[in-house]
């Protein structure tokens, strides 16, 4: 079985591309199993129970694949993985999967997992422009104590993962570009997990149980094929006032970020125009 897991922040098309990943006949990528979540650091199990039965798993087949599985033990994570694996092969109708995968934001709160995932997974590092990521957090119809926690957890999760991303196991994939040029993008994703390329994300059929993608547009619309929206990349620039940006940009660790992944200042982009 081929193990992977997207590990990128919030808001950087994760979730999108849990779901064009997961449309290929040879994979299944659960979005958010929250099974680090209920085996590692914060034992959250209802959480776990909450996405599994978006995934579609009745509570006997979700406690079962819990039972006899210690805390903080990557073995029993391991176990955990390869036991669902098995089970959601015969439940999404995929007995030619041979990749089994999850994505997750919060990987980074628990290092010992951290550790495992990066010497034993294909890892795809999602990112996005951080002044849109903002922006979209703003966007949330939540409270600002909510909003300023999820943007912490956006700056902290590069914080964990920047010293990994050159590895060789490790393939960063730009929102802007996957949106842009999704066959490329996606094709050095199958490339990456070892599959050959599929266009599937692009037909019409019936999705299974659609709500464990956690993207509105796929439980709307589950039977269609992914559309990407480019215009999306942009939408910051208008948003958002120029003293939020220059804001957003004030930040060591968002200097950081537009550094690594190529994005340029609002007055380097003012001065290239």
């Amino acid at each position: 079985m081929i193990r992977f897991s997207l590990v990128g922040p919030l808001r950087t098309g994760s979730s999108l591309l849990s779901r064009c990943l997961d449309d290929h006949p040879e994979l299944i990528c659960l979005c958010e199993s929250e099974i680090n979540r209920a085996l590692f650091g914060e034992y959250y199990l209802k959480l776990h129970f909450q996405r599994m039965r978006k995934h579609g798993l009745h509570p006997f087949d979700i406690m079962g694949l819990l039972d006899r599985k210690e805390q903080d033990s990557v073995a029993d994570f391991e176990r955990w993985n390869d036991e669902a694996y098995v089970l959601l092969k015969k439940k999404y109708g995929k007995p030619e999967a041979v990749g089994f995968g999850d994505k997750s934001p919060d990987f980074y709160r628990t290092p010992v997992l951290c550790d495992h995932v990066i010497s034993e997974h294909r890892l795809i590092y999602t990112s996005r422009d951080p002044r849109a990521v903002f922006r979209s957090i703003q966007a949330d119809d939540t409270s600002q104590i909510e909003k300023d926690r999820r943007w912490l957890s956006f700056l902290e999760n590069f914080r964990h993962w920047k010293q990994f991303l050159r590895r060789e196991n490790v393939l960063i994939m730009k929102f802007e570009d996957l949106v842009s040029d999704p066959e490329q993008w996606m094709n050095n994703a199958h490339a990456h997990l070892g599959v050959s390329p599929s266009d599937r994300y692009r037909e019409t059929f019936p999705r299974a149980f659609p709500e464990r993608f956690l993207w509105k547009g796929v439980t709307e619309r589950a039977n269609e094929g992914v559309s990407f929206s480019a215009d999306k990349s942009d939408r910051w620039k208008y948003d958002l006032a120029e003293e939020e940006i220059l804001q957003v940009e004030k930040s060591d660790a968002v200097h950081e970020i537009m550094a690594r992944f190529g994005y340029l200042t609002w007055h380097e982009m003012a001065s290239v125009t």
